[in-house]
């Protein structure tokens, strides 16, 4: 089954929107609900065909800017240990965002899901 245009246009807006289905829900369908779109969001993030198309549109960045994972966090490192080797100054800042970018590329960012159930009884009384 092919993507049709909106799911394709939902793909594109889940990459401008720095993957985060919701928004892209958003700017693709006719909803202005953000809890609906979150859950129709999810639901499409689990359909066969929209997760082909990101993949095919991740490979395809990757092709174009021919640049790799392992390339990144090379980079990230280096912007990290250049500033801490500036003996006049340490740029905290780039530390950080440098920090920041690889631990979203390790998953570390990565929302844990828990499930709790709460069970309770609510005696009415005969009165």
């Amino acid at each position: 089954m092919a993507v049709n245009k909106k799911r394709k246009e939902f793909v594109r807006q889940y990459f401008l929107c720095n993957r985060n289905a919701t928004e892209a829900y958003l700017k693709s369908f006719s909803t202005k609900s953000r809890p609906s779109a979150s859950v129709n969001a999810h639901k499409l993030l689990q359909e066969p065909e929209v997760v082909a198309a990101i993949e095919a549109e991740e490979e395809r960045i990757k092709q174009k800017f021919q640049i790799s994972r392992d390339q990144i966090v090379e980079e990230l490192l280096g912007v990290i240990d250049s500033a801490k080797s500036d003996n006049d100054f340490i740029d905290r800042s780039n530390i950080i965002k440098a920090t920041q970018e690889l631990s979203k590329l390790f998953g570390y960012y990565a929302v844990e899901k828990t499930e709790t159930q709460i069970r309770f009884d609510v005696d009415l009384g005969d009165e």
